[in-house]
C-alpha cells in the first residue's frame, strides 16, 4: 500500500509541484517503531504466551500488542481460543480498537488468519452472540 500511496502522490507531485517528497518508505508503520529491539523483549515478557502466537501478534501488532496482552499472565487470560491462535483478548482489541465488526473483517483485513482458517463457523457464533456483527 505504501508504493501505491507514494506513486499517487508522485502523479500529484506534477499538479501541485510545492509538495514534500515520499518520505513514508522509511517511516514505521503504527505498533511497529520497536520491532527491531522487540522480538528479544517479547519473548522474554512474553514467555507464557505460545511462540506462533506471539510471533503473530508481535507482526501484526508491533508494540501495541502490550495492549492485548496487557494484565494477563497466563494464556487462560486471554479467554477462549475461538479459533486456533485467536483468542477472545484479541478479538476484543480488535473490536474496541479496530472498530472490527464481522469475520471477514477480522480473518481477512485484520489478521490474516483467514488464509489458514478452514471453518470460521465458531467466530462468526462469538461474534453473534456479542451482536457485533454488522448488518
Amino acid at each position: 500500500y505504501r508504493m501505491l500511496a507514494e506513486a499517487a502522490m508522485q502523479k500529484l507531485q506534477q499538479i501541485f509541484p510545492h509538495m514534500n517528497s515520499a518520505w513514508t518508505a522509511t517511516a514505521p508503520l503504527t505498533g511497529g517503531d520497536h520491532f527491531s529491539l522487540a522480538q528479544t523483549h517479547v519473548d522474554k515478557r512474553y514467555a507464557w504466551v505460545p511462540q506462533p502466537l506471539r510471533r503473530r501478534l508481535l507482526a501484526s501488532y508491533g508494540s501495541r500488542m502490550a495492549q492485548i496482552l496487557a494484565d494477563c499472565n497466563a494464556v487462560g487470560d486471554l479467554g477462549a481460543e475461538i479459533l486456533p491462535n485467536l483468542y477472545e483478548r484479541e478479538l476484543h482489541y480488535l473490536i474496541d480498537q479496530e472498530w472490527a465488526r464481522d469475520a471477514d473483517d477480522i480473518l481477512w483485513r485484520r489478521t490474516k488468519l483467514g488464509l489458514r482458517v478452514l471453518d470460521d463457523a465458531p467466530l462468526r457464533t462469538w461474534l453473534a452472540t456479542r451482536k457485533v456483527i454488522a448488518t
